[in-house]
Order: C-alpha cells, then sequence, then structure tokens
C-alpha cells in the first residue's frame, strides 16, 4: 500500500497544463555535464508576487515521442536576482539547481524545458494550491543548450562575403526565427 501510495503521489505531482504567461519570468543560464550528471542553472518566479513559498520543478520533453524527464532540483536563493528586478516584491527564493543522470537522455534527441512554479493563493478567506507550467523556449540536444528548436531550424547561409554577419551567425545568440520568412533576429 505504501509503494501504491507513493505511485499515485508521484504521478499527481507531476500533472501539469501548459499555459502562456507572461508574468512567468524565467531564464536558463546554463547547462553543464559533471560525474555523469546534467546539470541546469537558473531562476523562476512570477512577476508582482513574491517568490516566497513557491516551489520550482523543471522537466524535459522530447520533441519528437513525448517522453518527459523530471530533474531533480535544489532551489537556492539568488539575491542577484532579488537586486537586478529591485522593487516591493521579493524574488530572492527564485534560482535552481536541476539535475538528472546523463542516461535518462538520449543522444541525438531534442528536449524542450518546461518550468512548474507551485505557488498558494488565498481569495476570500480560501486556500488554493496552483502550478503554473511554461515552456522556457529553451531546448537541449546532446548536452548542448539552445534557444531554439534545433529541428525547426535552418542554418544562415554563412558563405557570404561579410564578416560582420558570419561572426553573428556564427557566434550571436538568435533571440527570434520565423522559417516561413527566413527570419533571423540575433
Amino acid at each position: 500500500i505504501i509503494y501504491a501510495n507513493y505511485v499515485i503521489d508521484k504521478k499527481k505531482s507531476r500533472e501539469y497544463t501548459i499555459v502562456d504567461d507572461i508574468k512567468l519570468i524565467n531564464s536558463i543560464e546554463s547547462i553543464e555535464t559533471e560525474n555523469n550528471n546534467m546539470i541546469i542553472n537558473g531562476y523562476a518566479f512570477i512577476l508582482d508576487r513574491n517568490s516566497t513559498g513557491n516551489l520550482i520543478t523543471i522537466f524535459l520533453r522530447n520533441i519528437d515521442n513525448g517522453e518527459e524527464v523530471w530533474l531533480d532540483i535544489n532551489q537556492v536563493n539568488r539575491l542577484d536576482v532579488e537586486t537586478y528586478f529591485k522593487c516591493e516584491y521579493d524574488y530572492s527564493n527564485s534560482g535552481f539547481v536541476a539535475s538528472t543522470k546523463l542516461k535518462n537522455i538520449k543522444n541525438d534527441a531534442i528536449y524542450e524545458i518546461f518550468i512548474n512554479i507551485d505557488l498558494i493563493e488565498n481569495y476570500d478567506g480560501i486556500t488554493k494550491k496552483i502550478r503554473k507550467t511554461v515552456s522556457a523556449q529553451r531546448y537541449i540536444q546532446n548536452n548542448e543548450l539552445y534557444s531554439y528548436n534545433p529541428k525547426e531550424f535552418d542554418e544562415p547561409n554563412i558563405n557570404i562575403e561579410s564578416n560582420l554577419l558570419k561572426e553573428v551567425f556564427s557566434y550571436g545568440e538568435i533571440c527570434f526565427y520565423q522559417k516561413e520568412a527566413g527570419m533571423y533576429l540575433y
């Protein structure tokens, strides 16, 4: 019975609905491999709301087959985030270090990174637990972090005369890509 309850609790803790919420601010700052683990560092919080008491979880979803990899997470205080977004709200409880064994990640597969924030809201004396889930708009393939989906991205032609454009295409970070229009924004 204890094992059955664990399985039910685990399944329930992994329920989510993806939303587009511009108030859920997040950044995947780095990915690294160490001792057969993949480690993702970043922060996430909800704008105009204290982060105290928020619980962050991270998972990866394979874009081809939908398989999910839920990462172990260590939530950390980020005073730099608090300082950067200086306002009347406390965002210090927004940092995370998430990890998983490299064997859980398939080589050459592309994974989209998702962020959950669990929080408590009170309305008219009623306490309600809420989960907000968003895509971080970041992808992982072969332990590399991308700001675009590598499967949907056509590399720009860098056989051009402009050294400046070659440098931007080679070393710049793409911020927006629209395949149909052939538009790249670095």
